[in-house]
């Protein structure tokens, strides 16, 4: 999906709003660290994600869902992805209003 060359920024390089995420999260990730004493500066992401998932599968999940969804809908990062725009559909268009009475026949069709 994305060239060799692309390089896309990292999830830390954004500037994210992070009361997005449910408030527990937090608490329920720091004492998962605590408990199996974790060392934060070597901890593998992925690895983390599948402990915390097993322990936590509800919020695991929403919090990576919020996060891939943040992360591929920020405008730095669809620059990158979209050749330089950063709008996902930067066209914007209209439909013309719908004639109902182009639906009478269809109602009154017997079947």
């Amino acid at each position: 999906m994305y060239p060799a060359s692309q390089k896309l920024p990292s999830f830390e390089s954004l500037d994210v709003n992070l009361e997005l995420f449910e408030p527990n999260t937090e608490a329920l990730i720091t004492s998962l660290i605590s408990e199996l004493k974790i060392e934060l500066t070597c901890v593998d992401v992925n690895d983390f994600l599948k402990l915390f998932k097993k322990k936590h599968p509800k919020e695991a999940g929403n919090l990576i869902n919020t996060s891939l969804s943040l992360y591929f809908t920020h405008p730095t990062v669809l620059i990158n992805i979209q050749s330089g725009r950063k709008t996902i559909f930067p066209n914007y268009r209209t439909l013309p209003d719908i004639d109902f009475d182009l639906l009478i026949p269809v109602f009154e069709r017997d079947d």
